[in-house]
């Protein structure tokens, strides 16, 4: 399966299954960012759990030269490792948070 997005790596296939779980998240991530634009709604951050931030990590590992620091932002909006109820993300914007569900 390759992603159609610009400047986006595929992992290749010996890449470990975090690695893939870490793509797959980071596009749902993207993905409901432009949704919620989309709908006029503002993103002001997105919140990770730990283990969003560790399947991430293993991709970055996978595709990149990788420094052992996750991006600061997503799609431009500011990330951050936090509580997220449970959920794999929350995408925090005005008024309310969007989650994952």
């Amino acid at each position: 399966m390759t992603d159609a997005r610009p400047g986006f790596v595929e992992p290749t296939r010996t890449t470990d299954l975090a690695a893939v779980r870490g793509r797959d998240k980071a596009a749902a991530i993207r993905d409901q960012l432009r949704e919620l634009r989309a709908r006029g709604r503002v993103p002001l951050r997105v919140w990770i759990n730990m283990d969003t931030a560790r399947d991430m990590f293993a991709l970055y590992a996978a595709i990149a030269q990788f420094d052992g620091v996750l991006p600061t932002t997503i799609d431009t909006v500011p990330m951050a490792l936090g509580s997220t109820g449970g959920q794999d993300y929350v995408i925090e914007v005005a008024g309310h948070a969007a989650g994952n569900a």
